[in-house]
């Protein structure tokens, strides 16, 4: 006899293959509506002329202060520059920089310790064109003075001069927001 969680089970796995045409169907759905894909001119009788390529960033766009959340080449933390490899082994390791820096910098508040107050905090920052952080908030706190912390830790990069390698698109430097998670926990 086949139990409820078995049934649900089996539903589970079959929906889980059609998640993704559903989610393209969607996708596809919204950028129709946004290029106009299948819309009606005034006249019936005209169609609409789609460029055969879609310039995705406008060069103009780049060149102004506008900031990205995504390049073609993220920002990377000072240390890597240097290492021969590919671009991949480069992020992992400027990566482990950050995480070093910050880990080493990073004290867990007392009065958090003393409440027991574990969790990650998200600070935010923007890496200009020049590879300072500039424009740091917090994005999340979970309280005891770990946010300030963690804001604390990151100001500390312009302090001691660190200059991060600014992400990049089409080749050119860009000012790119970075988001970095630090996990707070008692032992």
């Amino acid at each position: 006899m086949k139990t409820t969680s078995t049934v649900c089970l089996g539903f589970s796995a079959r929906f889980r293959l059609i998640k993704p045409a559903l989610g393209l169907l969607f996708f596809g759905g919204i950028a129709a509506f946004a290029f106009g894909i299948g819309k009606q001119e005034s006249d019936p009788g005209t169609t609409t002329n789609l460029p055969e390529t879609i310039d995705w960033i406008d060069p103009e766009f780049q060149k102004t202060n506008a900031v990205f959340r995504v390049a073609e080449q993220m920002p990377r933390f000072p240390g890597c520059e240097d290492l021969a490899g590919s671009e991949i082994e480069k992020h992992h390791c400027s990566a482990q920089k950050l995480l070093d820096f910050v880990y080493k910098n990073l004290r867990y508040p007392a009065l958090a310790r003393k409440n027991g107050i574990s969790g990650t905090v998200v600070v935010s920052f923007i890496v200009e064109k020049s590879g300072k952080p500039t424009s740091m908030e917090i994005l999340r706190d979970i309280g005891g003075g770990c946010g300030a912390e963690a804001l604390r830790v990151v100001n500390l990069m312009n302090e001691k001069g660190l200059k991060w390698e600014p992400g990049k698109q089409r080749g050119s430097p860009v000012r790119v927001q970075f988001a970095l998670p630090v996990n707070y926990k008692l032992n």
